[in-house]
């Protein structure tokens, strides 16, 4: 039935499927990598919680669930701030650029998407994606068929100068703050996993009659 099926297809409609897949094959691929980039940090900030509250719970500064957990509350923020305000400052620095860039050039239109001249697209192959000969129509859905024609090669341009110190800060900022982000969310989970685990209330193995002769004798 499929070889039959790719028989009658037509060579638009095979280059289709062939695209498809490769994109789901990308697609999982890259999700896999980000996933796993994600449990590493995970696993790694989590254990950081230990070592933020390890002393006060040994010498049994802190012997009970609530003080263990406002304790930890505090450390958990302390450390996020700590990590958070360098990334914030990128961000807040590279918006500053922008506006005072624009006041002084007394150009408010500057376009930093622009691939010509003053955006950083300028540093990016830019395809023509808006042509109608690349798509085809695929069982009633229009999917893209052909390579696009390449509008733009990357290319320096000094009048862009602005956005690529826009685009270079918020790229490494956003990740930066995402990290710290997602470290206070590591943190948070393993908080509340010690909080049961070293301060649960167990009966199991427990028997009550032993427990009174112990006391007895």
């Amino acid at each position: 039935m499929i070889p039959r099926l790719l028989i009658s297809l037509s060579e638009k409609d095979k280059r289709v499927i062939l695209i498809f897949f490769l994109l789901i094959i990308v697609a999982i691929a890259f999700i896999a990598i980000i996933g796993a980039i994600i449990t590493r940090v995970m696993k790694w900030q989590g254990k950081r919680m230990d070592d933020l509250t390890h002393d006060v719970v040994v010498t049994n500064v802190i012997d009970n669930k609530k003080d263990f957990l406002r304790y930890a509350r505090i450390k958990n923020w302390y450390t996020f701030f700590k990590q958070a305000w360098k990334p914030l400052l990128i961000l807040l620095a590279t918006s500053l650029i922008i506006i005072i860039h624009n006041g002084a050039t007394n150009n408010w239109q500057y376009d930093m998407l622009d691939y010509e001249k003053t955006g950083f697209n300028t540093l990016f192959f830019i395809w023509d994606f808006n042509d109608p000969n690349i798509y085809h129509s695929f069982f009633g859905i229009k999917m893209i068929c052909d390579w696009p024609t390449i509008i733009n090669y990357p290319h320096f341009s000094l009048e862009a100068w602005a956005s690529y110190l826009f685009f270079f800060g918020m790229i490494i900022g956003g990740a930066w703050y995402l990290v710290a982000l997602q470290c206070v969310i590591a943190r948070t989970i393993r908080m509340y996993k010690l909080s049961y685990d070293l301060y649960r209330k167990s009966l199991d193995g427990y028997n009550k009659y032993q427990a009174d002769q112990q006391q007895l004798k």
